[in-house]
């Protein structure tokens, strides 16, 4: 993790694992990938081991390429809960204006969730980094 990471809470571990696997998609979409390929995920997540709570870690600043053919439809389906539709409508027409080139990854990410980013401070202070007893 660099200084720029940022933690956004998400609902569960599965929420984190479609993300971070929606957005990879951007940039090697099924059938673009050779077959021994195994990356499959843009940034990782952290759980609470007490409470289960999970928060995306992922560095605001890092590129994301979007692959020429790069399909939102799957990033748009897991977003659709903290997004509307005008804003699911831009990101997908961010997403195909910038196919073939790269793009930040805090552009990919709806504003309401980045707007709860916490910092690696906040997390510290609230007992995330603990070390085993």
């Amino acid at each position: 993790m660099t200084d720029a990471t940022v933690y956004i809470p998400v609902a569960s571990v599965d929420v984190a694992d479609r993300l971070s696997r929606g957005v990879y998609r951007l940039s090697r979409p099924v059938g673009h990938r050779p077959e021994d390929y195994r990356t499959t995920h843009a940034f990782g997540w952290l759980v609470y081991p007490q409470t289960g709570a999970v928060v995306l870690a992922l560095d605001p600043t890092q590129r994301v390429h979007c692959h020429k053919d790069a399909d939102p439809t799957v990033l748009l389906e897991i977003v659709q809960d903290v997004t509307d539709e005008q804003m699911r409508a831009l990101l997908a027409a961010y997403i195909v204006a910038n196919a073939g080139g790269t793009v930040p990854v805090k552009n990919l990410i709806p504003p309401a969730a980045l707007a709860e980013a916490l910092t690696h401070q906040q997390l510290e202070a609230a007992g995330w980094f603990q070390s085993p007893v």
